[in-house]
């Protein structure tokens, strides 16, 4: 007899085996059947669509907010910097 758990998506009991553990953002678990799964899946692909499109709709803003600004230099003035592992360049 294997261990039933209730699927934290439709609240019904399932086998250990056959429900997926899913860790959101590092902090949050939940366990889900195979439906409820795929239908989580389906939920945060279109988060994520959603996320870019906001993210480029803020960033807009603020390169039209920038001039109102009248500090002379702003990290968004300079070019994206790729950062490496290991130890931080100090400029100076």
């Amino acid at each position: 007899m294997s261990l039933q758990v209730n699927c934290d998506g439709c609240d019904l009991p399932f086998a250990v085996g056959e429900l997926t553990f899913l860790v959101d953002y590092g902090n949050h678990e939940c366990r889900y059947c195979p439906p409820c799964a795929e239908m989580y899946e389906s939920w945060r692909t279109l988060t994520t669509i959603e996320e870019a499109r906001r993210q480029r709709e803020f960033d807009l803003w603020q390169l039209e907010n920038r001039p109102k600004v009248p500090l002379k230099r702003m990290p968004i003035d300079f070019p994206t910097v790729k950062r490496g592992k290991g130890p931080p360049v100090i400029l100076g």
